[in-house]
């Protein structure tokens, strides 16, 4: 299984002896700047029998940084849960194998992105980060070609 693309929890679950618990967006994980980073996401999976687990990824340690001014998005962080909800958290580093036992979770938080421009020159009506390219005439000439095709 790869974040490559998203796939269907129905898919991983078809495929993999694991329940996915969880799918949120990491609120607050993306860098402020005058355009805000994205926010990284949470999968949270369990595990339905014992067997081996591996993960590789990247950005646990290097925070995603800012540019011109922006700031660094949150780190991504990974973690096992033993014994699931309630149980001992113990966080696992972004290249490792490792075994689990049925009913451990296991956490992905992915990094945010960072940031860009001086959050000062943000907008002030609460879309700061947002950019509709109506002055170049995109939006317009995309729905023109739609009413006017086959």
């Amino acid at each position: 299984m790869t974040n490559t693309k998203i796939c269907d929890p129905e898919i991983v679950e078809k495929r993999y002896p694991i329940l996915l618990r969880e799918f949120s967006i990491r609120d607050g994980s993306g860098g402020k700047g005058q355009w805000n980073g994205g926010n990284g996401i949470r999968r949270v999976y369990e595990f339905a029998r014992d067997m081996g687990c591996s993960i590789v990824s990247e950005r646990r340690v290097t925070r995603p940084y800012g540019m011109k001014g922006g700031e660094d998005g949150k780190s991504g962080v990974n973690y096992i849960v033993k014994g699931g909800d309630g149980g001992r958290w113990c966080r696992v580093g972004g290249r490792k194998d490792f075994q689990v036992a049925k009913g451990d979770w296991f956490v992905i938080d992915t990094p945010g992105g960072g940031g860009w421009g001086p959050q000062a020159e943000a907008d002030t009506d609460g879309n700061a980060g947002v950019r509709i390219p109506v002055e170049r005439r995109f939006v317009s000439q995309f729905q023109l070609a739609q009413e006017t095709s086959n």
